[in-house]
């Protein structure tokens, strides 16, 4: 890769110590690559954008099919951003189903940051 690609990669990428200390490197996909990940459909996006964010209501709001499907993108998205554990990129990528070893704050915390609803340490966000 070019130095000028490695460079754009890396503004895109940080390090980022989970708030139980698990060491992870993120990258989150680009924004369109979040609907073909998941599948998502737009119309679903608008309706998860309208909904108060706590998960009583997103329960409340959307139909099982809409619920199982924002679960698989949620995975889909989270398993796409994590370039290294610990420093370790050998079992990389992973699945989606791989996110199951996460404990669910760990996974809530990479998901906040695959989504980019909080920004990478260090970057403009």
């Amino acid at each position: 890769m070019n130095a000028a690609l490695e460079r754009l990669r890396e503004r895109n990428r940080a390090d980022v110590k989970l708030e139980d200390g698990l060491l992870v490197t993120i990258e989150p996909p680009p924004v369109r690559d979040h609907l073909i990940a998941g599948g998502m459909s737009y119309p679903l996006l608008q309706k998860l954008a309208s909904l108060e964010g706590s998960d009583k209501s997103i329960l409340e709001e959307l139909t099982p099919e809409e619920f199982t499907r924002f679960q698989t993108y949620q995975k889909t998205l989270v398993a796409f951003s994590i370039v290294a554990i610990e420093g370790d990129e050998t079992d990389l990528p992973m699945s989606p189903e791989d996110t199951s070893v996460f404990t669910q704050p760990q996974f809530d915390e990479l998901w906040a940051y695959a989504s980019r609803e909080k920004p990478l340490p260090g970057k403009d966000g």
